[in-house]
């Protein structure tokens, strides 16, 4: 049994879209889209998969927590054209009974880079994408749709507001230490944060279920040509499926300030602290 949850995640409006196949579940609609008006020779250029979904259903983070499945994408690409980069909005957690999970509801769009053959001069191409999915509400249907488009045909769709949903790179110290049954994930900011929650990437690294204890360590004031610094730790407690040592802790990691939430992506390389 899957639990709802509520996200508000960028609605992209306008732009290229794609011709697609009818989605197999009634309860989504997918669209491939793009963020250029034409190939600028082999610069890399965005594309998105969008998923829109009926009220009250969702879909999944690429780690979906206790249960479900993340999406999965397979690329039809011209010779030499290559998926570089991809950019998933920040998650929400939500509960059901004792299952937690990760993922979105409403709008959600998964941006790609896709970096063109090396000397690349045609201006267009025709892209394409398999989307296997699951979507849950009381129950769960698998979804499949196949998308296709031609990059540098149609206006370019805007992508401001689905970057906007996805996590930024945290500009201060971060640090993982091992404690007895996890770690502690301690990091610097320069502005004031009251309690945070931290999205591991691997969905056999941390324990979904078990409460992660905020603490603010310290605060430097700074001065006049210094800047305010606040650091803070995360207790992350060790999941029972997780085999041998980690080689890093990577993931979203949420901050609050009120009703305000601020995500940042973090990596913390593992292995020279063994």
């Amino acid at each position: 049994m899957f639990a709802s949850l509520a996200i508000g995640v960028a609605l992209l409006k306008g732009g290229a879209q794609s011709s697609a196949s009818e989605d197999t579940t009634p309860y989504s609609d997918l669209s491939l889209i793009s963020g250029v008006e034409k190939i600028d020779g082999d610069k890399p250029f965005l594309v998105g998969v969008s998923f829109s979904m009926d009220d009250a259903w969702h879909i999944y983070w690429k780690n979906p927590g206790d249960s479900g499945m993340p999406p999965a994408f397979e690329w039809s690409l011209p010779e030499g054209f290559k998926i570089t980069k991809s950019y998933w909005p920040a998650p929400k957690r939500f509960k059901d009974g004792e299952i937690w999970n990760y993922g979105y509801e409403g709008v959600a769009t998964v941006l790609f880079e896709v970096t063109p053959a090396s000397g690349f001069t045609g201006g267009k191409a025709e892209i394409g994408v398999a989307v296997d999915y699951l979507i849950c509400k009381d129950q769960c249907l698998p979804g499949f749709d196949e998308l296709k488009m031609t990059v540098g045909q149609a206006e370019p769709h805007s992508f401001k507001e689905a970057m906007s949903a996805v996590p930024a790179k945290i500009k201060g110290s971060v640090r993982v230490s091992p404690t007895e049954d996890g770690w502690t994930l301690s990091f610097t900011t320069g502005a004031p944060f009251y309690g945070g929650y931290f999205f591991a990437e691997d969905a056999s690294l941390v324990n979904h279920e078990a409460p992660q204890p905020w603490k603010h360590v310290w605060t430097n004031v700074g001065g006049e040509s210094e800047p305010a610094q606040y650091h803070y730790s995360i207790e992350l407690k060790r999941s029972p499926y997780l085999v041998g040592k980690p080689k890093k802790v990577s993931g979203v990691l949420m901050l609050k300030r009120g009703e305000k939430k601020t995500h940042y992506e973090i990596s913390v390389d593992l292995r020279s602290k063994d």
